[in-house]
């Protein structure tokens, strides 16, 4: 079966290449982190540039653990059960696509590694946080070697790293891990690193990392019947900016229930139905929260309260007043079920309960940039998704074991579980379409953007991008200096934990 998939694997990548569509990822990259796909080069002057392109998007595909490891020995994986996506333990194959993706991506890691893992379930949800965290305490305390890799919620590992109990991943002698690779976002080393040190890590090796991702959605009748711009095309050439959605939207609205106001019954060029994620501008528009010292110590950015994130709010504020948009906290989403939104945003958690109920396709888009001359599109992600990591009390040689299994998990869940995903949060398979190409490439946007904001794990609520999300549809307020001062307060006193 692993030559099968092996053969299977390397026709994909051999036909991507060949049809001009996208290379790497699971339904191909970019050329660049900007969203600007590689185009096809013709003159023969320009044929050894288009070879060495080809050369290295194939080398972000290629797993670089080594075969014929063969460690023989039982890997312990503690995870939280109460994940709202399957990510982890899978006894079998049932015919349910996710389940059994997971399944194949533990199992040709267990053959590939010549491993056995061993899926260890526990509750880590606000209730349970604490008897987590005290499990993996004790067992680190009594040194028996209970667990070797943890993957749990950022409530959990944030207090696990706080506690000393999780290992630098970034000072692993012999590691295996490889952060170019395409399955770890650009930059997420970078976003989850701090004091010097990186405890834990996520991407395509996390399922519910996946659904966590907060998207823009595009109702494809409405698109063609407004005979408007593609706008998978403009994310693609990096043109899909704030001002060129705002214009999108702003032909959507009619009175549907012909009730003489607008109201919840009629269509709209922008719906959202959850507050909260309208955070994802804030980091969408390239502004954090926090950044780093020259110590790599968190401190509060100056993008909190700077002149770029005082327009940017106001720029929101009147979009979501204009007649075209509707804003309300039920989180039914019946507009996209009744297709009667143009565009909405949700995460993929939500947006996955509901897609085989909407008869009309809804593309999926990256949050747009503030402008065009921003480099990369940012995706942000709701809080429950799954940070790995590995064992404090690990020997260097059994850490080395464990950067392979999270390193060749990591690499099979491109080639599994995110192909899953896209496929059933899409209603499509990837092929060699100009439509599905393109959904293909909008979803590699997608996961290789997903940026990881520190105070996002330090903190389980209350931060700037609550903060901003609430300012954009409740009054005149901005972020003030007594807001950031709240804020910075509770930030430091959870890392002052940090030992």
């Amino acid at each position: 079966w692993l030559k099968i998939f092996a053969l299977a694997l390397a026709l994909t990548m051999l036909l991507s290449v060949v049809s001009c569509a996208p290379a790497g990822g699971p339904f191909g990259a970019t050329d660049d982190s900007t969203g600007n796909a590689a185009k096809e080069e013709t003159t023969a002057e320009e044929t050894t540039e288009t070879a060495d392109l080809t050369t290295e998007t194939e080398a972000t595909n290629v797993l670089s653990v080594p075969e014929k490891l063969n460690f023989k020995t039982e890997v312990s994986v503690l995870y939280w059960s109460d994940a709202e996506a399957t990510e982890f333990s899978v006894e079998d194959i049932s015919g349910k696509v996710l389940d059994d993706e997971v399944y194949w991506r533990n199992s040709h890691t267990s053959d590939y590694l010549g491993v056995t893992l061993k899926w260890m379930p526990m509750l880590a949800n606000a209730e349970n946080a604490d008897r987590f965290v005290s499990a993996v305490q004790a067992s680190y305390e009594a040194s028996d070697r209970m667990y070797d890799v943890i993957a749990s919620n950022p409530d959990t590992m944030s207090a696990l790293s706080q506690k000393g109990l999780l290992a630098d991943l970034s000072s692993i002698e012999n590691s295996y891990l490889n952060l170019s690779k395409a399955w770890w976002p650009t930059g997420i080393a970078e976003d989850l690193s701090y004091k010097g040190s990186l405890y834990f890590l996520t991407g395509s090796i996390s399922t519910n990392a996946l659904y966590s991702m907060n998207v823009i959605l595009c109702n494809e009748n409405m698109l063609q019947t407004l005979n408007a711009e593609n706008p998978m095309a403009l994310a693609e050439k990096g043109e899909w900016t704030l001002a060129k959605f705002m214009e999108m939207a702003a032909v959507g609205y009619a009175d549907t229930d012909l009730d003489g106001t607008k109201s919840k019954g009629d269509t709209f060029g922008f719906f959202c139905s959850d507050t909260r994620s309208l955070g994802q501008y804030y980091m969408g528009a390239g502004l954090v929260q926090i950044e780093k010292d020259e110590n790599d110590l968190p401190v509060i950015s100056g993008d909190c309260d700077a002149e770029k994130a005082a327009n940017l709010l106001n720029t929101l504020r009147g979009f979501l007043a204009a007649e075209n948009s509707f804003v309300y906290s039920d989180a039914s989403m019946q507009e996209c079920v009744d297709g009667r939104a143009f565009f909405a945003e949700s995460d993929l958690h939500t947006w996955g309960k509901i897609v085989y109920t909407v008869e009309t396709d809804y593309y999926l888009l990256p949050t747009p940039k503030y402008d065009e001359s921003q480099k990369n599109y940012v995706t942000t992600l709701s809080r429950a998704f799954t940070l790995w990591g590995i064992m404090a009390d690990a020997t260097q040689a059994e850490q080395s074991v464990f950067s392979a299994v999270l390193e060749t998990l990591a690499y099979y869940a491109e080639n599994t579980t995110t192909a899953a995903v896209f496929e059933m949060v899409s209603k499509t398979c990837y092929c060699d379409c100009e439509e599905n190409r393109l959904k293909g490439v909008m979803f590699n946007l997608l996961c290789d953007g997903i940026t990881v904001d520190l105070a996002r794990v330090f903190l389980s609520e209350g931060d700037v991008i609550d903060t901003f999300a609430a300012l954009t549809v409740d009054g005149s307020g901005m972020i003030t200096p007594a807001v950031l001062t709240t804020y910075k307060k509770a930030l430091q006193e959870r890392l002052a934990e940090q030992t």
